[in-house]
Order: structure tokens, then sequence, then C-alpha cells
């Protein structure tokens, strides 16, 4: 005991000397909770994943929560939660098992980010559309000799307000931008050329320290057509017998010019049942046909609505046909639709139980279909039972819950163990319908902790023997407790001893520290005076 005492002591008086050295800072890896990272001197615990797009943070003992795309300033840094192909990476960089993101460290300077939402991004020939483009500084230091321009390849800018200039083939902006400030300003394009295009740009400015430059990219299509087809489906994932609207969005470009006799065709498919939403649709055997028309710059849209009937992935295409300029045209589009079998969708509560301990479990059945499930019959079966558990429900509305109550008994174990679940079950649906869900649940179940009651069991056993044997042995059972007690106290005086040396050698760490940032202010200022100095002579 003794041996361990003093090793303990000097490891204690040793701490201080082996904090007060350099601290590596960490430039990239990969943290989960509970991994820790330095910036110089700031030391950063990574402690829970709260879902898809945030992260807890313990900064210098202060618990932080980020989500994708904020900040938040500490001790002249900015902890920011950024996607992968946003990340600067000439910062600290921190790869965290989150999905797709990770946490950059930025100093307290001037980051500037650009956004452009063009109110179309297919136009017909010589269509116009408005783009709003967005800068963002989201640094601490204003940002200085921002500019910004880019090339409009297949298509020409035609005017633009708000501070956005545009010249020959270029569209551009340039200014200040203050600390968490926006400017927005727009600009109008006008398509010449059918095709794709990415319209190429460089953003710069000085963020206090350096000057920065990024790539910006804007996607546009100029379609070969005076008309514009835009399909697009409500939800391009359903189950069988769900429903979702396809929603055909027509667009004349010309702005002189109406364009009559329009023909669309959608064939039907096995699997899939379509009706008209807002008008009466010619339905044909093996088809959808209808005529229309387009006035100078209409938009109209029509809607059909879609009943999956059979698991799979459909495609729909969609063809339009109409004559402009004497010649015959046809458009072709064509949407994709995933059907998937039907399901039940299961969670269960509490999801965290202690070993040895009888619980009451509350499985919640939830129904996600647009029919009612008659009946669920089933078991669920783990390492965690000893049998299968039958499960058993009777009907649940549509976009309804059951709950089924289940106790267990859980088993001992020595150290946290997280169990799976397995729901396997049929239900039937009120078309009479028979499916199947088969589902993992996590479980996770914690040890129960220790409790010790009464006094030290030595002692006790001691005393029992002894006064058992002969009761003129009282006087030495006496000699036994009191040595035990002198012995605790020697053990708290020692205890209190480690903690003042524990807090004096922390506090040689502070003063330390304190004092080899005032050598450097010193030295700093020294070789300031020192360069001012030689540029006077």
């Amino acid at each position: 005991m003794k041996k361990i005492l003093i090793m303990t002591f000097c490891m204690i008086l040793l701490l201080p000397y082996v904090l007060a050295g350099e601290r590596e800072t960490v430039k990239s890896g990969k943290y989960k909770p509970g991994g820790t990272f330095t910036v110089d001197d700031l030391r950063v615990q990574v402690a829970d994943l709260n879902n898809q797009n945030a992260v807890t943070l313990i900064i210098d003992e202060e618990r932080v929560k980020i989500t994708e795309g904020d900040c938040t300033n500490i001790q002249g840094y900015e902890f920011c939660l950024t996607a992968v192909s946003q990340s600067d990476e000439m910062h600290p960089r921190f790869d965290v098992y989150l999905y797709e993101y990770v946490i950059d460290v930025f100093l307290d300077i001037a980051r500037v980010s650009i956004t452009q939402t063009p109110e179309k991004t297919e136009l017909g020939v010589n269509e116009k559309t408005d783009v709003t483009v967005v800068f963002e500084n989201h640094g601490a230091a204003t940002a200085q000799q921002v500019s910004w321009e880019q090339t409009s390849e297949g298509l020409i800018a035609t005017d633009s307000k708000d501070g956005c200039y545009f010249h020959d083939d270029k569209v551009g902006w340039s200014g200040t931008i203050f600390s968490e400030r926006t400017h927005e300003c727009t600009y109008v394009l006008q398509a010449k050329t059918p095709g794709k295009y990415d319209l190429k740009g460089t953003l710069q400015w000085f963020d206090g320290k350096e000057h920065k430059s990024i790539d910006t990219k804007l996607a546009m299509e100029v379609g070969q057509f005076v008309i514009v087809i835009e399909p697009s489906l409500e939800k391009d994932t359903v189950q069988v017998g769900e429903k979702t609207d396809l929603t055909l969005k027509y667009r004349n470009t010309l702005e002189k010019e109406s364009i009559d006799n329009i023909v669309t065709f959608i064939p039907l498919q096995k699997g899939l049942t379509m009706k008209s939403v807002d008008k009466p649709l010619f339905q044909k055997t093996d088809r959808f046909e209808w005529d229309d028309f387009l006035r100078l710059l209409e938009t109209k849209e029509v809607k059909l609505r879609i009943i999956a009937d059979a698991e799979g992935t459909y495609t729909i295409p969609v063809i339009v046909k109409f004559n402009w300029n004497q010649q015959d045209q046809e458009i072709k589009k064509e949407v994709t639709l995933r059907v998937e079998k039907p399901t039940l969708t299961v969670s269960i509560t509490p999801s965290e139980v202690e070993s040895q301990s009888e619980v009451n479990f509350k499985l919640v059945i939830s129904n996600p279909l647009p029919q009612k499930v008659k009946k669920v019959a089933g078991t669920i079966s783990s390492q965690l039972l000893q049998d299968p558990l039958p499960i058993a429900a009777e009907e649940i509305d549509s976009k309804k819950s059951v709950i089924v109550e289940k106790t267990i008994v859980t088993p001992y174990i020595d150290g946290e163990t997280t169990y799976p679940l397995r729901l396997q079950a049929s239900f039937i649906l009120e078309d009479g319908a028979t499916h199947h869900v088969d589902q993992m649940i996590a479980i996770k179940v914690k040890p129960k902790p220790d409790v010790i009651i009464g006094p030290i069991p030595d002692v006790v056993e001691n005393l029992t023997e002894n006064l058992t044997e002969n009761k003129t042995e009282v006087k030495t059972v006496e000699q036994v407790i009191e040595k035990e007690e002198s012995s605790k106290l020697t053990n708290i005086i020692i205890g209190v001893v480690l903690i003042l040396l524990l807090g004096a050698g922390f506090g040689a760490l502070t003063w330390w520290r304190k004092y080899q940032s005032k050598q450097k202010i010193e030295k700093g200022m020294e070789r300031h005076e020192q360069q001012k100095s030689d540029s006077g002579k």
C-alpha cells in the first residue's frame, strides 16, 4: 500500500510538467463519441452525435451543440459543422463519424460563401430567367475586396439589379461584407443555344490575414424545343396500395406565338393504376392520350393519380408531340417510381434497461399504410429471451398505432451489452392480402450497480468469530476495530494531502502558461520595436 501511495505521489508531482509541454495539434483524423482532439491549447471532446445533422462537443468543459451549417465561437476559434464537400481544408479539419459531415475549426477570419438560385434551371431557346445571388460572410472578421465573376456560356445576361453587373458574356459583383452579414443581388439570363451548361466563376476575398479564392458553378439547361416539359412525382417511393400524383408542367417559351395541337401520351403499365385528377383525360386500352394548347408564355399543369398495385421499380415515360414552324417535334421525358412491399414500423420503450430486472416493455406497432390492418400475429426472438415471445394485435387503422405490453426478466451481465430483438410477424390488410414484416430492434442492457451495506466484512467476520469462541476475547476484538478505524483516518489524511498537492501542481501549471504567454508578448513587442527602429533608420 505504501509503495502504491509513493508512486501516485510522484506521478502527481510530475503531472504539471508533463501538461506544460507542447500539445500536438491534430490536423486530421476520425473521431466518435468520447474521442478527443486539441486545437493549440484548446481541448475538444466529441460528446454525442445527436441526429443526422448535429453533434455535441465539450469545448473547455462547456457543452456545445452544433447543427449542420452552424458555427460557435469559443476562445478565438470558430467550430463549424459542414459537409465534406464544403469543408475548408486549409484549416484544421476533424472528421467525425456523422454521415458526411466534418468539424472545421477556423480562426477569427472572414469566410465567404455564395448561393445562386435560378427561378428556372431548364429553359427553352430565347426564354429568360431571374437568378438570385446571395453572398454570406460566416466569419468573425469583415470580408474585404470581395469580387465574383462568372461566364454565361450558351446564355447571355440581359439585366441586373442590387449591385450585380453584366458585360459581354460575364456577370459579377464586388464589394465588402461585414461579419455575419449577407448581400443579395439579381441578374437575368436568356437562353440562346440548346445544351447543358455549367456556368463557371471565381469568388475572391481578403479574410483579414490572407487572400482566398474558390470556384463557383451554376448548372443550366437550354432545351432545343420552344415547349418545356417538367414531369415530377409527389413521392418517388411508395408502398403497395399507396397513391402518388404525377404532375406535368408545360411552359411555352415563345413571347409572341401560341402553340396548338399539343398531344401527350403516357403508356399504361401492369402494376400501376392511373386516373386523371383535375380534368377528364382520354384513356385508351394501352395509354392515356389528350390534346391541349399553350398561349404565348403560358404555363399549365396536368395531374394524374398513380396507385401502386405491385412491388417493383417502374419507369414512366411521358411523350409530347406538337408542330411548330411547320416541323413536327417530339419531346420525351421520364420519371421513376419505386414501389415497396407493405410493412409495419415497430419501436420499443424503454430502450435501455438494467440487468437482473423485471422489465415491462411497450411495443409500439404503427400502420403507415393507406389501408386498415385487420390482424397482426408473430413473435419476438432474441438472446435476451429464453423463448420467443408471442405478439398479437387486432385492427390498426391507417396512420395509427397500437401498444402491445410484455414483461421479461433480464439476465445478469458484467458489462454494457446491446441485444437485437427480431420481430417476425404476418399481418392481414383490409383487402384480405397477407403480408409479412421482419424487423430488428436494438435494446441496451446495463449492469446493475453494486450496493454495499454495513461495516467492512472482514471486521464483522473477525468480531463474530472471536465472540463465538470465547467471551474473554472481547478486548482483542475492540483492538481490531480500533486498528481498522486508525487505518481509515490515515488514508483520509493521505488523500487530503494528495489533493492539496494536485491543486498546487495545477496552480504551478497555470502560472507557467501565463508566464510563457507574457514572454511571447514581450518578445513580440521587442521585435516590433526593433523593426520600427530599423525602418526609422
